[in-house]
């Protein structure tokens, strides 16, 4: 059962995001949570899921520009520090850096507007998750603490109020991508080339690096390791997200594990 919990402070909206290699199950955990949600009355949504897959090819890039503009308008100078800090990773092309600036101005905005909107806003495409693309691209590794900062004000705050960790074998999350019709992210279509090992390799390591950022020291969000399992007890998950309030670790040691099933 979900315990009631008093709102945020001036009606601000929970961000909760789910962060992960490809194919680790982000949109399924979240769907999962916020049927459990729904189903308790809670106001819940899934707006980074309904932009990139229930959408039109042409509504989707108008929301996406809709929200990067947002972010350029009313955050210019942060704006354009963190382009200028995305391309000091020397992309491995550079329409690559334009496209993840891009995208990263979008979810800034989507964080942005989402947050002042009373509810759960569950993202299974956040901030992290461009900051683990921009890594896994990356010809230097990047300086996580600077983009994350430069993020947040770009937000106009906290880019996650919780951000849930999957974890999955990486061999399992290769063989789901395997499974997939087409090949809608990076990750997938590396698969399909000669340096496929590689690229995997790359994408774990930058996932590794975008986590110790995320568990690393005192950050205003609270953090959950999600393990796969055969069992899915995502009524208790809800119920954490439901009750933000309080009860939460922080990011640092301590990190308390929730298994959970596909």
């Amino acid at each position: 059962m979900i315990a009631s919990a008093a709102p945020p402070a001036g009606g601000r909206g929970i961000i909760v995001e789910f962060v992960g290699l490809s194919g680790s199950g982000k949109s399924t955990v979240s769907h999962a949570i916020a049927a459990v949600l729904r189903d308790a009355g809670r106001p819940v949504t899934e707006r980074s899921f309904e932009i990139a897959h229930r959408m039109g090819a042409v509504a989707r890039r108008l929301a996406k520009l809709r929200l990067a503009g947002r972010t350029l308008l009313l955050r210019p100078g942060p704006s354009l520090a963190l382009a200028i800090r995305v391309a000091r990773t020397c992309q491995r092309r550079w329409i690559e850096g334009i496209v993840k600036t891009l995208d990263l101005f979008y979810v800034c905005g989507l964080i942005a507007e989402l947050s002042r909107r009373p509810g759960i806003h569950l993202l299974d495409q956040g901030f992290f998750g461009g900051l683990w693309s921009i890594g896994f691209g990356a010809g230097s590794a990047p300086a996580l603490g600077p983009l994350i900062e430069i993020g947040s004000r770009c937000c106009g705050g906290p880019p996650a109020g919780a951000v849930f960790l999957l974890e999955v074998p990486p061999a399992t999350a290769v063989e789901r991508l395997k499974r997939r019709p087409g090949a809608a992210s990076r990750l997938e279509r590396r698969l399909a080339t000669a340096t496929w090992e590689q690229d995997l390799g790359a994408a774990i390591a930058s996932l590794h690096q975008v986590r110790g950022a995320i568990e690393g020291g005192a950050k205003p969000w609270r953090v959950r390791v999600v393990r796969e399992h055969e069992t899915a007890p995502a009524a208790a998950l809800a119920a954490e997200i439901a009750g933000l309030g309080g009860g939460w670790p922080r990011g640092g040691g301590g990190v308390a594990g929730h298994e959970i099933g596909r």
